[in-house]
């Protein structure tokens, strides 16, 4: 009897998907025949007008956190309380300091060309690289359509965001043959009342274009209406702007101008009066229509001599493939009769759970987690040694070593070192200071030698490309807690490469007076560490007055002082740990990194105060935020791993989501991940981008797409930052079976 079922069961599987697929057939047949006579035209031509809005809204939206972070960098230098107006005449020196300042702004921000800074009341312009007075640059920067007393007007009197629309400029501050530019003139600070000044953006027409790029097709062109005047375009109108505004103002939606006809699509006017257009030719449009009619006829033609034949053939090889693939499952239902559809479910399950735990080891990546262990042993976040070469070992590092020592090598920008060998017997670990553009390098060894050896391959390497160079080396040392002091030696000899010049530099060999004030300045630092435990802030503020008041009568070198306030802020953290959450809360409020950016005893008795006064305070606030920050970043990082591909994905939308500012948000992730948000981000589309240019032989940019990036450019330049190869080069390097990696 089962085996005259087991004959049936096949016809009458047959018969089941056999009609399934009938009925479904003739209803998809009935429906596009319905869609073709009814609706075709009107739903292409509707999608495609739906197409370029949404490309307009992501430029819109793109143009908007342009603008937004160029706010952000106005009121960010207007509330600094590092840049201060000053008066040129009687304070010229502070110029060069400004243009440091107005470094790293000019470097991060990548839709403007150029920032200049004007103070209130004052007659100079300062950027990164120049000053000069505002009469001067206006006279310089000769407008096609500003004349010099109008652009002077804006600078000194601005208090709003104002722009002048795209015109060209010649002038040997950008480029002597001209350039197209658009000019932001914002107000120094959060609101015209608290301005100290303005500040103007130069953002070329090239800019735009980038952001205009995706329109492939010749027929379609973008441009940006501010306050009904022509802001930026792709490319020359085929029409002109005032024929696009007439059209606007009238509420009309097309064209004629030379006996061909133009559809404009706009948004509504949004942010700052700023209206976003596309014009493309009508006939475009319609040829899409009648090629989607021709295409949807050719369709339906094939479905209707192959519907009963492709229903037979599904139905004949439905069962077949689900047999198989449940074969290859468990049986999870025992001895008994197998339930294949709930094999194959628990199958997609575990396949789901592998996904979770590979994003898991992205979290973890190699290369993040051996400069994470750099940094932490630095900052001297390990407790016990064992806990130090136990880490190490995990990252595949070997640090049971008798020795150890910390170098710092400078590069010059551009420059990359490769891999060098480790001398005979020792560990080398490497990792990148941005700050002050420098390579810090660990080496752990049984030789006293080894760090030398390793100095000198270093200075071999750098000299290849005729550049001027530094490595500095610490002394040697055998106590893991001694790392950030190590760590000052090294940064001490590095800043003497002003004074020796260019080679090897050995803190042994630079001379320091610690011996001759550390005896009395540990008294001082008993007599604050008391202070704190008494809670009283008056008898604190004068103990750190005395020490400031015998720091600065004594005469010693910076490194001293620093290495002195190195000992106090290790003591009031080691000695008053009970009164915060964790110990590792406590250290994170300490960065070793922070310490050797102070340039003067008030830099360094700031730095103090503000850990004393945070140690005077209760811990419980603290100790709520941090707990909650904690239990939120792994929701962020869930959603980063989930929608990395979105490349609307934003950092201010993320900390919206989970109620943190911006700055909160980036602090604790960095707390937590040992990296920053955009990082993080950068890092997962990177590894998906590799598997696809290993695994496929899909376009660059269509890669670049897939993973989140809407410009083929910023993909490009983000992948070789992570990886030290463009995505061409990176997939030529797989294809010829070099499995480096940088």
């Amino acid at each position: 009897m089962s085996v005259t079922h087991a004959m049936r069961r096949p016809s009458k599987v047959f018969l089941r998907y056999a009609l399934s697929y009938l009925i479904l057939l003739i209803a998809v047949f009935s429906v596009l025949t319905l869609y073709l006579t009814r609706y075709v035209n009107r739903q292409v031509s509707e999608t495609l007008q739906t197409t370029q809005l949404n490309r307009l809204n992501r430029i819109a939206q793109q143009h908007g956190e342009y603008v937004d972070g160029m706010m952000h960098t106005a009121e960010q230098i207007g509330l600094s309380p590092y840049i201060l107006p000053f008066s040129y005449e009687k304070e010229p020196w502070k110029a060069y300091d400004l243009q440091r300042q107005l470094m790293p702004y000019t470097a991060t921000n990548s839709f403007c060309d150029q920032l200049y800074v004007h103070y209130a009341g004052e007659d100079h312009l300062y950027s990164s690289s120049a000053s000069m007075t505002t009469r001067l640059f206006t006279e310089m920067m000769q407008y096609e359509e500003t004349k010099p007393e109008v652009l002077l007007n804006l600078i000194e009197n601005v208090n709003r965001l104002t722009i002048l629309p795209s015109q060209h400029v010649s002038s040997s501050l950008m480029d002597a043959s001209g350039q197209e530019v658009v000019t932001f003139i914002l107000p120094l600070g959060a609101s015209p009342k608290s301005s100290r000044g303005t500040i103007l953006f130069l953002v070329k027409q090239e800019t735009y274009r980038t952001m205009f790029q995706d329109a492939i097709d010749t027929d379609v062109h973008t441009l940006i209406l501010f306050e009904d005047r022509l802001l930026a375009g792709s490319r020359d109108l085929p029409v002109s702007a005032d024929a696009v505004r007439d059209c606007l103002s009238k509420g009309a939606d097309e064209i004629t101008e030379d006996g061909k006809v133009y559809r404009v699509l706009a948004t509504e006017p949004l942010d700052w009066n700023m209206r976003y257009v596309t014009v493309l030719r009508k006939s475009a449009l319609e040829n899409t229509v009648h090629g989607a009619e021709i295409r949807i006829l050719l369709i339906l033609s094939a479905i209707g001599f192959v519907s009963i034949c492709l229903a037979i053939f599904l139905a004949t090889r439905h069962v077949r493939p689900i047999r198989e693939i449940s074969s290859l499952l468990p049986n999870t239902e025992g001895s008994g009769v197998r339930d294949e559809l709930k094999d194959i479910s628990s199958g997609i399950q575990a396949l789901a759970q592998s996904n979770t735990e590979l994003a898991t080891r992205l979290s973890n990546a190699l290369p993040m987690q051996r400069h994470a262990f750099v940094i932490q042993f630095i900052k001297g976040r390990f407790e016990t040694k064992e806990e130090a070469v136990r880490a190490a070992a995990q990252i595949g590092y070997d640090i049971r070593k008798k020795y150890y020592a910390v170098l710092l090598a400078s590069l010059q920008e551009g420059e990359e070192l490769s891999e060098l060998p480790a001398p005979e017997g020792s560990t080398v670990m490497a990792s990148e200071l941005v700050a002050i553009r420098a390579n810090l390098y660990l080496i752990f060894s049984d030789r006293r030698e080894a760090p030398k050896e390793l100095a000198d391959a270093l200075c071999r390497e750098l000299s290849t490309g005729g550049s001027h160079y530094t490595v500095a080396i610490s002394g040697l040392q055998t106590e893991d807690a001694r790392a950030s002091a190590a760590y000052l030696e090294a940064a001490t000899a590095f800043d003497n490469r002003f004074i020796t010049g260019d080679g090897v530099m050995a803190y042994e060999d630079i001379s320091h007076n610690m011996e001759e004030v550390l005896p009395k300045a540990r008294t001082l630092i008993a007599s604050i560490s008391q202070a704190v435990v008494l809670g009283n802030s008056e008898l604190l503020d004068a103990r750190m007055a005395e020490l400031v008041g015998f720091l600065k009568t004594t005469n010693m070198s910076p490194f001293a002082f620093r290495m002195i306030y190195n000992d106090v802020i290790d003591t009031l953290i080691r000695e008053h740990a009970s009164e915060l959450s964790t110990m590792q809360d406590a250290r994170e409020m300490y960065n070793i990194f922070s310490l050797t950016s102070c340039q003067s005893i008030d830099d360094l008795n700031e730095l103090l105060r503000g850990l004393c006064q945070r140690i005077l305070q209760s811990g419980t606030v603290r100790r709520q935020e941090v707990q909650a920050e904690e239990n939120v970043i792994p929701q962020v990082v869930a959603y980063m791993d989930a929608h990395y591909q979105d490349p609307e994905i934003s950092m201010s939308a993320i900390a919206e989501s989970f109620d943190l500012s911006t700055t909160r948000l980036s602090t604790a992730f960095k707390e937590s991940m040992h990296m920053s948000p955009l990082d993080y981000l950068s890092l997962l589309r990177a590894e998906a981008a590799k598997k696809l240019l290993r695994e496929t032989d899909m376009p660059v940019r269509e890669i670049g797409v897939k993973v989140g990036y809407y410009d083929p450019g910023s993909f490009t330049r983000r992948f070789k930052q992570m990886t030290g190869l463009t995505p061409v080069q990176y997939r030529k390097v797989q294809e010829s079976g070099d499995s480096a990696e940088n």
